[in-house]
Parts: C-alpha cells; structure tokens; sequence
C-alpha cells in the first residue's frame, strides 16, 4: 500500500516510499491555493486523488497521486459547502469527500 505523512507544522503532505524515505511533498504553509495551514487527515480514492483536511484554512485540498494541486471544497463559514474548523474526513460510496468532524 501507498503510506503518507502529514507535518501539520510545515503545512504539508509527503509519499512515502517502501523503505520510508520520501517519494514527493505536497502544499505548503499558507492560504493560498494549493497550501495548507494545519492539515490534520487525509485519505485517498481508487484514482489515488487525495482529500486533505486543512484545518487552519477550513477547507479540504485535493491533490493528484503525485501531489499535483488540483482545487479545494469548502471554505470559512457556517452556510451550505462552508465549513468551520474541520477535523477528520471519509469518503463515501460515491467518493465525493464529506466533513465527518468539526465544530459548526
């Protein structure tokens, strides 16, 4: 299987390879597309795109299987396709990414 780490300080995801050394690294500490402030879980769909919960910028980032930024669901508020300081994600059974966790 495929193994990543997040390093919430440094706003960032990495691949691992097998032998645990790094494959790529992904994001970046800010607010800007393609950045993470506080990432805190990610998971992957069977085309490898990851979801990753960026709790400081309250948005999940999408990225492609070799952490090319690819957009962002969500943003900053309590309305419809906002959200407020999210903590853990799932995917469904149609693997749309959806907030599992979070202070609303």
């Amino acid at each position: 299987g495929k193994s990543y780490e997040i390093l919430s300080h440094e706003g960032t995801i990495a691949r691992l390879n097998p032998d645990g050394s790094t494959l790529w690294v992904a994001g970046g500490q800010g607010t800007g597309a393609g950045q993470l402030n506080a990432p805190v879980s990610l998971v992957t769909d069977t085309a490898d795109t990851l979801y990753v919960m960026d709790y400081g910028n309250s948005r999940i980032s999408v990225f492609d299987g070799d952490g090319i930024y690819l957009t962002q669901i969500g943003s900053f508020g309590g309305g419809d396709d906002e959200l407020r300081f999210p903590c853990d994600l799932v995917l469904g059974p149609v693997s749309a990414a959806t907030r599992l966790a979070g202070d609303t």
